[in-house]
């Protein structure tokens, strides 16, 4: 077997090749969920791209799998699927310390209270990425799901439970919710 070359390997995510890399540089990227086992890798000496469990380093390269879903914490995605509610709950407070209730002027119209909107996509943004860093922590890659939750949370959520192998209940919460919250209004 030919020895590696410090700082010449070279892997692909995303139909991409990246490096050069050293052996601590694979660790980290595999460490922060980057790569994977199956990761194609090359360096010089290789005639071809192989993946990275079947290199040399397949035995000092290791990771533990991730944590059982039954052991991952949930509560903050229970948070957020009750973000629709608690975002109108929100929306109601800052409205009104931020909205006069007297006319600027007597016998004035009183203001329209202004958009509100950003304060649901904040707490929804900010619950997720929080959710996100969790499952991080707990040895899941969020690449298939990440980035999605901004725009349709319901979706971050259907791929987490499916990821995670738990029943979606909290993503039928999440829409069960919005649309009460919808009704509310």
């Amino acid at each position: 077997m030919i020895s590696a070359i410090p700082g010449q390997w070279h892997y692909e995510v995303n139909g991409k090749t990246n490096g050069p890399v050293d052996q601590t540089g694979l660790q980290e990227l595999l460490n922060t969920q980057h790569i994977k086992g199956n990761t194609l890798v090359w360096r010089p000496g290789f005639d071809q791209w192989i993946e990275l469990q079947q290199s040399e380093l397949q035995d000092v390269l290791t990771i533990p799998p991730p944590l059982s879903g039954n052991r991952v914490d949930n509560t903050i995605v229970w948070i957020l699927a009750f973000a629709p509610v608690l975002g109108m709950v929100l929306e109601s407070i800052l409205g009104s310390l931020m909205v006069p209730r007297e006319p600027a002027f007597p016998g004035g119209p009183i203001p329209a209270q202004p958009s509100l909107a950003w304060v649901y996509l904040a707490l929804n943004t900010a619950l997720s990425i929080w959710d996100e860093r969790r499952l991080k922590a707990a040895g899941y890659s969020t690449r298939p799901f990440g980035g999605i939750w901004l725009f349709l949370v319901p979706v971050y959520l259907f791929k987490r439970a499916k990821s995670l192998q738990q029943k979606p209940s909290y993503a039928w919460t999440w829409v069960a919710v919005l649309l009460a919250s919808i009704f509310i209004v």
